[in-house]
Formats: C-alpha cells, structure tokens, sequence
C-alpha cells in the first residue's frame, strides 16, 4: 500500500495547475511529523523550439531538509532530462513554476518566496 503523505516535487510549463508539461522527481516520504518544510528548488528549462507546438527540456532539484528526505537532493525529472512536446510559446498566459504534491492534499498549502528568474539568450 502506498504511503498517503509521499510528497512529490518538479516543475511545468502552462497556465494551469498540473500542466502536461509537467516533470516530477521520486514521491518522497516525510521521515518526521513536521507539517512545514523549506525546501531550496533550482530548475532549468531549455526552449528547444518555438511556436504553436514548440519543444521545452526541464530539469532540477530540491534540495530538501533531513525532516522531509532521508535521500537529500530530489532530483527531477527522476530519469533525466525530459523533452516536452507540443508546448505553446506563443500563449501569453503560459508560465515556468514549481509545483509540490502530496498525496492526500487536504489542508496542503505550497507557497513559493523569492522566485528569481534568469533569462540567458
């Protein structure tokens, strides 16, 4: 039976919750009954190709407490670099964020702070 409070970490391109451009690194445990963790996530994202059904590569890691991991760094995607098709560049609406899903969400709350994006032509 799965653990309900496994946590997934990752990152996705779109403009709504959980795009298909999504990439998420292994569901980790909490190994304590802390609710609040501050977890450090620095992601990459690659744009392969532009347009109505351009291609975006996405990768990172977080780099969690000892309260949420026994494993440190979650890394994702958990298989590597991971092209996503058919991505539209040309949405204004679209956006790159960090998402964290546990598995029972009730009365979860994610709130990310000091978002720093950089832009390298």
């Amino acid at each position: 039976m799965a653990n309900t409070n496994a946590i997934t970490i990752g990152m996705c391109y779109g403009s709504a919750d959980a795009p298909a451009a999504n990439v998420v690194g292994p569901a980790v445990t909490p190994v304590s009954g802390t609710s609040t963790f501050s977890v450090f996530i620095q992601g990459y994202a690659t744009c392969r190709s532009i347009g109505t059904s351009g291609t975006l590569s996405m990768w990172g890691v977080a780099i969690a407490p000892s309260g949420l991991t026994t494993t440190g760094n979650i890394t994702f995607p958990s298989a590597g670099v991971t092209v996503v098709s058919t991505i539209d560049t040309t949405s204004g609406s679209n956006a790159l964020s960090f998402q964290a899903l546990r598995a029972t969400a009730a009365g979860d709350t994610v709130v990310a702070t000091n978002i720093i994006l950089e832009a390298l032509n």
